[in-house]
């Protein structure tokens, strides 16, 4: 056991439960069926398609940010390759494809990681 780095409740990981969906965390495995599923990642963009925006979640695992998950048009959004992003993980498929989401989250900043 331990407590949350957060609000120093107890808990038997570093987060406790409660703030798990506030905190934004590295990846920095090669194994995508490590990601957790719907925890949020930093990433970085890694390019553009017509169908959403390709973001690096690790050196070797990139996820794909549908056009559907986002709030704007992709020709509207100011993201250039290198830019950092805060991603989703929605699915994690059997092939190893990443199917992430985008939260409001990621335009206000409210990540505490």
């Amino acid at each position: 056991m331990g407590t949350c780095i957060i609000c120093g409740t107890t808990t038997d990981g570093r987060i406790c439960g409660s703030h798990e969906q506030d905190v934004v965390f590295e990846f920095k495995g090669t194994d995508p069926s490590l990601l957790g599923a719907e925890r949020f990642y930093r990433g970085t963009v890694d390019g553009y398609a017509d169908f959403g925006v390709f973001v690096d979640l690790s050196p070797s695992i990139t996820g794909l940010l549908h056009r559907s998950e986002l709030d704007q048009r992709l020709e509207s959004l100011d993201w250039e390759p290198g830019d950092t992003v805060y991603v989703q993980v929605k699915n994690v498929r059997d092939n190893g494809n990443v199917d992430l989401s985008w939260s409001i989250r990621q335009a206000e900043r409210e990540f505490r990681g």
